[in-house]
């Protein structure tokens, strides 16, 4: 089967509050990793449900599903194509003939837009795809219609098979099969055509401090890029993510901003992200390891650590210098993509400076 795999983390479910002059960002559970077929209909997508943020809530678990099957624009063409230049998602790829639901900008992900009133006859503050605060709200005949618009998902009989990773509770197993089976019976499907895979596991919470960020949530574009090239770790780390979940859309930005096809040894994060979202390049490299740079006093057990949650691997005997350029070089782990990999580091992991290729010389 032909498989399409997409360097995307955009779809992450986040509430954000501001309080003495800060914003914070905490994350409930976040979904990545799709991919599709042929035909472009989704077939897999894994989901992290961080703790204790989530408390085995099936709303979330229900939010996350969609995302997982349909709700990600950068990740599926289909999906993306029914997208107007004011968000509006239509019926068709015309939008011509029914308006289904307004979407948020899309530095916010995926989301119906709670704030858009009503649409097609549906309240959107009440619909299971907002950006937060989902606890309570399930799936209904809104979000059936704009899985259905793309993907046609009602009558494919999708089998969703779930594969847990990790240790779960009962509870928390129960809230995801909740979940699934919500989604089946809003699709009407009795499981036994289209495969889809799910896999999920569970995470300590990332929560994150922006200092005076307004907000991190949608920033100016210049303030942006000041905060990926600056110094505060948290700051550069949540910028980087906004920027990476606008995808295709951050691009001109970049290259306002003098962004290019990252290259040498300490390439710049703007370039790396740059990289991350063209795919240009320069030079013949290695598609299995790279370089990290590192903040000072990040040991090598913290970068085994890192590899842990984001897919790589720092070979036994190996040791991180954060006094050399660059630190350590890292394999990615078998099935993983470098790609990805670098994308989840420079959206989650403060100690991660920057990275660079791993060149072939000839």
């Amino acid at each position: 089967m032909f498989k399409t795999v997409t360097r995307s983390l955009v779809a992450t479910l986040v509430a954000f509050t501001v309080l003495t002059g800060q914003s914070s960002a905490d994350t409930v559970a976040s979904t990545s990793d799709w991919t599709k077929n042929s035909d472009g209909l989704p077939t897999s997508a894994e989901t992290v449900f961080y703790k204790p943020l989530w408390n085995k809530s099936m709303g979330v678990a229900q939010h996350e599903l969609l995302h997982a099957i349909a709700f990600a624009a950068t990740a599926f063409p289909k999906f993306s194509a029914k997208i107007d230049s004011s968000r509006d998602f239509w019926s068709d790829d015309a939008h011509t003939v029914t308006r289904l639901a307004r979407l948020t900008a899309a530095a916010k992900g995926t989301h119906i837009d709670p704030s858009a009133g009503v649409i097609n006859g549906f309240d959107q503050s009440k619909s299971i795809m907002r950006p937060s605060n989902v606890d309570g709200l399930k799936a209904a005949e809104q979000e059936q219609q704009v899985v259905d618009a793309p993907f046609s998902w009602s009558g494919k009989n999708i089998k969703i098979v779930v594969a847990f990773a990790g240790g779960w509770s009962s509870q928390e197993r129960q809230a995801v099969n909740d979940a699934v089976n919500a989604v089946k019976k809003l699709l009407g499907s009795d499981g036994s055509g289209s495969g889809f895979t799910w896999t999920v596991s569970l995470d300590s919470a990332p929560t994150v401090a922006a200092k005076g960020a307004e907000s991190m949530s949608q920033p100016s574009d210049n303030k942006l890029m000041a905060a990926v090239l600056g110094d505060d770790p948290q700051v550069r780390t949540i910028a980087s993510a906004t920027l990476l979940q606008q995808g295709l859309d951050a691009i001109d930005t970049l290259v306002e901003s003098g962004a290019s096809a990252m290259s040498g040894l300490a390439p710049r994060r703007l370039d790396v992200i740059y990289s991350i979202l063209t795919g240009e390049t320069s030079g013949r490299y290695k598609t299995n390891t790279f370089g990290l740079h590192l903040l000072p006093g990040t040991t090598s057990e913290v970068v085994r650590e890192i590899g842990d949650r984001t897919g790589f691997i720092l070979a036994e005997g190996s040791t991180c210098s954060t006094d050399q350029f660059p630190s350590c070089y890292v394999t990615v782990r078998q099935g993983a993509d470098m790609w990805e990999v670098m994308t989840r580091l420079l959206s989650t992991e403060p100690a991660v400076v920057t990275v660079n290729l791993n060149y072939i010389e000839y």
